[in-house]
């Protein structure tokens, strides 16, 4: 980088962002805090980057990539760093967003921080799409699971052939019990089913 960059890093969370910022020949990071909206973010890098040139990053996090996207079109260099690969002190568990920031940007400068790949948004979109399939199959788990469960517990059981086939969920469907609290919990599972092989 050149000597006369302007180094940025990034604390963020879902409302607010603390900047830690390392100007030419500084010594001691300067600390801003600012909300967590692009208006805000904007406004930072434009007043930056009328100093000279600026390079920013922050931890991969609750951000995703969207916060790169926007520094990016400001026309600032952006990374996103590995939270797993940043230098910790041991014993050092308390968090706190100006120390992390602050520590972060002294650490960027320095060289030691290793950038993650950031996907173009149509790799990121197939990311997502993968993600949303698996959670969607273990909450089907998970709920057919519970629906056995709840059924065992009170002595019934499907033996007549293999469980979540058509006959199964006919059979689940015919399930009463005379206590008005059971009868309603069974009904309470059965409406929160969602996803593929639960036939209405």
């Amino acid at each position: 980088m050149e000597k006369d960059t302007t180094y940025v890093a990034l604390d963020d969370s879902k409302r607010k962002i603390v900047a830690g910022i390392l100007r030419p020949e500084a010594t001691e990071p300067e600390l801003r805090e600012l909300a967590n909206d692009p208006q805000h973010i904007r406004r930072l890098f434009q007043r930056l980057t009328r100093e000279g040139p600026v390079v920013a990053c922050y931890e991969a996090g609750v951000s995703g990539y969207d916060l790169y996207r926007q520094i990016r079109a400001l026309g600032v260099g952006c990374e996103v760093i590995a939270p797993a690969l940043t230098p910790r002190r041991p014993g050092q568990r308390i968090k706190t967003d100006r120390r992390d920031a602050a520590k972060l940007v002294r650490l960027y400068r320095a060289g030691e921080l290793t950038a993650i790949h950031v996907p173009d948004e149509a790799e990121e979109a197939g990311r997502d799409l993968v993600r949303c399939r698996d959670d969607i199959r273990r909450d089907v788990l998970r709920w057919r699971h519970r629906v056995l469960k709840l059924l065992a517990r009170h002595g019934r059981g499907y033996l007549a052939g293999k469980n979540w086939s058509q006959a199964h969920w006919r059979w689940v469907r015919q399930q009463r019990f005379d206590l008005p609290p059971l009868q309603r919990a069974v009904e309470a599972t059965l409406r929160t089913r969602a996803g593929p092989g639960a036939p209405g």
